[in-house]
């Protein structure tokens, strides 16, 4: 379960990220759109996981030296990313 989807907890972790110096933050379009975990979706429906996945994944600027997520799920995924 995501903080923002789960919990609705969205502000808060973004305001500790925006207070660290040097850090400029930007969100990516759509960042609520789901990676396609969803908890096990991806084993259990890994074809439309991997365009959701794909989907993320094509959100990201090329210049981005590092993302943060709230959600376990995203993390386990192996993104390209982490």
């Amino acid at each position: 379960m995501s903080l923002a989807t789960g919990k609705g907890i969205r502000e808060e972790p973004r305001q500790i990220l925006k207070d660290i110096p040097g850090v400029e933050m930007v969100d990516l379009p759509d960042a609520d759109r789901c990676c396609g975990s969803a908890g096990i979706y991806n084993l259990t429906h890994p074809e439309m996981a991997g365009k959701l996945l794909d989907r993320k994944i094509d959100d990201v600027p090329d210049n981005v030296d590092m993302i943060s997520m709230g959600n376990p799920g995203c993390m386990l995924r192996r993104l390209p990313w982490v």
